[in-house]
């Protein structure tokens, strides 16, 4: 799932830290590199399994292992990203938040 070169390679779900869109294209972010995929979010969201990743935003998901903290309008992320939580995902991703601290 990479578009450096028009190539394309394997990357290993546990690698992802986040994932953001724009339009139809989205960039996967891993500690080490971003990829860019030709895929919709919608499309990702139901090939990514639902218990390893939450969707915070039209525009991001994040994988649930890198949540470090829970802020009132955004995810603080092992990597110190801030990913944004709109109002449409915040309870999913607080009862995402609740069970990973369990």
């Amino acid at each position: 799932m990479r578009e450096k070169n028009r190539g394309s390679c394997r990357i290993e779900l546990s690698a992802i830290v986040y994932i953001k869109a724009s339009k139809d294209y989205m960039k996967i972010v891993t500690p080490t590199e971003q990829f860019t995929a030709l895929i919709t979010m919608a499309k990702l969201e139901e090939l990514l399994p639902e218990a390893f990743f939450v969707r915070t935003h039209k525009s991001y998901m994040v994988a649930v292992k890198q949540i470090k903290f829970l802020r009132n309008d955004s995810l603080l992320l092992q990597d110190q990203s801030f990913i944004p939580i709109s109002s449409s995902y915040k309870e999913r991703v607080e009862g995402v938040f609740q069970k990973k601290q369990l």
